[in-house]
């Protein structure tokens, strides 16, 4: 039981993850409009946390550029574990 247990944590636990993209993207569609593409956006300059909320993630802009981005979630600790899913990415 207790395997099960643990892979069923780590399932839930990606929703960590997808959240933080989703609003990694929402803030960087808010830059976008307001500077007229993704270019020279940062975490610090949308003003997120590079951590996901529950800090099972760790989230990072890979390329941002006047008309696309790249964004990922790194798995941290025991996240780190989950075979199935590594780093979720979104562009």
């Amino acid at each position: 039981a207790y395997p099960n247990y643990n892979t069923y944590l780590i399932k839930t636990r990606r929703v960590d993850g997808q959240t933080a993209l989703l609003h990694v993207a929402s803030q960087l569609e808010q830059y976008a409009v307001n500077n007229h593409g993704y270019q020279d956006a940062t975490l610090n300059n949308l003003n997120i946390s590079n951590l996901a909320q529950q800090k099972y993630y760790q989230v990072a802009i890979i390329k941002a550029d006047q008309f696309q981005y790249v964004i990922a979630a790194i798995p941290l600790n025991s996240q780190k574990f989950d075979k199935q899913c590594g780093t979720l990415a979104m562009n």
